[in-house]
């Protein structure tokens, strides 16, 4: 895994307490998302109304757990914002081998100095930070080295790349509708 930078501390709070209250937000958010708990999902996001509900009661379907969650935590645009890359490893119904995966979220702190994935429109400067972040080197060798790990599990577990075909072919049918 790359290795990411320190990020500053905030209102009184040292980096590590906000490494875990960040990683708290995410597993919690995470969990929530596999048990399609709207409640719980509203208290980890900024916007719930940007959570498409259906969406996530079809990936509840395949999705069993989502295990081996770990953050990489960098400095966001402003302060008490984060870039957070979340790797982890998803546990697919009736499929033994574990599917690596990275997600990418923007973390910030709301008046209350509770943190939330960010999920409303950012302005033009934020964006642009986190592009940068996002072409960074240590980001694009994590997002390489996720790639090649679901890659070989692929190209190695026959029903991983069934489940894969079977998805490909329901987005294939769904786009045609």
């Amino acid at each position: 895994m790359a290795s990411f930078g320190a990020i500053h501390s905030l209102n009184g709070k040292s980096e590590g307490n906000i490494r875990q209250e960040l990683d708290s937000l995410v597993q919690r958010y995470y969990t929530a998302k596999q048990q399609v708990d709207m409640d719980t999902i509203a208290g980890c996001v900024s916007n719930v109304g940007h959570i498409d509900e259906k969406k996530l009661m079809t990936e509840s379907e395949y999705v069993e757990e989502y295990r081996n969650i770990n953050c990489k935590i960098l400095d966001g645009a402003t302060k008490g914002s984060y870039r957070v890359y979340v790797y982890y490893d998803v546990k697919i119904f009736d499929i033994d081998t574990l599917i690596p995966s990275l997600n990418a979220l923007y973390i910030k702190q709301d008046e209350q100095g509770n943190f939330k994935i960010y999920l409303d429109t950012l302005k033009s400067g934020e964006q642009k930070y986190i592009d940068k972040l996002d072409s960074s080197k240590q980001v694009q060798e994590l997002v390489h080295s996720v790639q090649k790990q679901l890659e070989t599990v692929i190209s190695q577990d026959s029903e991983v790349r069934g489940f894969y075909e079977m998805l490909e072919n329901a987005q294939k049918s769904d786009t045609a509708k």
